[in-house]
């Protein structure tokens, strides 16, 4: 093989990386945005809502941090799956023009 076509072979590669990096940042980031909020008085399947309002909105507002908390980790780890998508395709990019 000459070296144009090794050079063609390694920008499809990278480009192929970066297509399943991105479609993983893809599907990491609809994880991110389908999570509900659950309050903290319903994690247990026989528990019910307290009569008292403030109770009930302090469980309201756990179970949305807990949501808030777990959106931001998993848009964390969407970003670097980004990250590595970029690096990827400009390889494939560099690679295709040698």
């Amino acid at each position: 093989m000459t070296f144009h076509e090794y050079m063609r072979l390694a920008s499809l590669l990278f480009a192929m990386i970066g297509l399943a990096a991105g479609m993983r940042a893809a599907f990491v980031w609809m994880q991110a945005s389908r999570l509900t909020p659950v309050p903290a008085w319903l994690v247990d399947e026989h528990s019910i809502e307290p009569r008292d309002q403030t109770e009930s909105q302090a469980g309201w507002i756990i179970g949305m941090m807990g949501t808030i908390s777990e959106s931001g980790r998993l848009n964390m780890v969407a970003a670097r799956w980004t990250a590595w998508t970029v690096l990827f395709s400009a390889l494939a990019s560099l690679t295709g023009v040698l």
